[in-house]
This record gives structure tokens, sequence and C-alpha cells, in this order.
């Protein structure tokens, strides 16, 4: 999402234009990483065992990652 703003003071024919980015603009979670490595031979869609009243150590289906959160940044060109 993107905001720009053009200032036009600086005589006929020239401009500031200043702009304003942002990227993940509303913040959402978007996790990278599951561990399913309980079973790694029955694919994704099989796997869907808990085995952590067996094995207290699992980590099975826990999110052990996100990708970054939001990301702005801010800009300025002067047009002549």
């Amino acid at each position: 999402m993107g905001l720009q703003k053009s200032f036009k003071t600086f005589g006929e024919g020239r401009e500031l234009q200043v702009r304003a980015d942002t990227f993940n603009t509303f913040n959402h979670t978007q996790w990278s990483a599951m561990d399913n490595s309980s079973c790694p031979t029955l694919g994704y869609a099989s796997c869907v065992i808990d085995d952590r009243e067996t094995n207290p150590e699992s980590h099975f289906g826990y999110v052990s990652a996100s990708r970054p959160g939001r990301h702005m940044q801010l800009n300025a060109k002067f047009v002549f």
C-alpha cells in the first residue's frame, strides 16, 4: 500500500514528491515453518497424529518461525 503527495511550490516544472510504502500493511502473521518431523515418509496430509501423550519431548505441530512483520519505507524525489 502506498501514499504519494506532490508539492509544486518550487516554481514552474519543479516539484517534490514524497512517498510512503508499506508491505504487510495489516500485519497478519504468516507462519513459515511447522514441525511435522514425526512422520517424514507418510506425507503432510496423513500426518495428523499428535504424539505428545507418548513423547513429552515432541514438538510435532509447533510453529517454529514466521515471516517478517510490517515493513515501511519513505522516499522523496525532486523532479525538475
